[in-house]
């Protein structure tokens, strides 16, 4: 995702998924109106089916999100992803 910032330059972000977070595959949830001032996503975990969790069981969320400047490609991407596996093992 990335967008032009109040600066004119071009912005984006990254939200990196920890292995260890425990999910049913990957869904987002976004709203982009032009009725509305800004752009929201966030990850939908009932997306697909429900997740029942027996009394006192935790779900663990982890994520890193980047915010970065200037333009980006996959193999960019791919290196932020990596370095945030070693860092996060």
């Amino acid at each position: 995702m990335g967008f032009k910032g109040l600066d004119g330059n071009q912005v984006g972000s990254q939200i990196i998924i920890d292995s260890d977070t425990r999910r049913d595959g990957s869904a987002w949830y976004s709203v982009n109106r032009d009725e509305l001032p800004f752009y929201c996503f966030s990850p939908d975990f009932l997306y697909k089916k429900p997740l029942i969790l027996l009394k006192d069981e935790r779900i663990n969320l982890r994520y890193r999100i980047l915010h970065l400047n200037g333009e980006m490609d996959i193999s960019k991407l791919n290196k932020r992803f990596d370095k945030y596996q070693k860092e996060s093992h």
